[in-house]
């Protein structure tokens, strides 16, 4: 998936994980792009969201090993599917 053109692709600021990121654009350093999963998991002070009201959606993937999975593998996977169903899908059953 590319969210630039490969000749205006912003600067990048690197980091560990989402804590650094989001401290990072708290900060005033930087600026990110993030699901709309993060907006909902994550609500720090000092960090505003806004909607790309034209960009395409990004995939969200949910994946397991296929042997042995873990005992919670089907709540998460029924879970994941309740959390990214849009009123425009049909519910869908997972494989799991």
């Amino acid at each position: 998936m590319n969210l630039w053109p490969e000749t205006e692709r912003p600067a990048a600021e690197h980091v560990h994980d989402i804590d650094d990121w989001l401290a990072a654009i708290a900060s005033g350093r930087c600026v990110g792009v993030t699901p709309q999963a993060t907006a909902a998991q994550y609500r720090p002070s000092g960090i505003t969201y806004r909607p790309l009201r034209d960009a395409e959606p990004v995939p969200v993937h949910l994946i397991w090993r296929r042997q042995d999975p873990h005992p919670a593998t089907r709540a998460a996977v029924a879970l994941a599917v309740e959390l990214y169903r849009t009123d425009r899908q049909a519910p869908r059953r997972s494989r799991g």
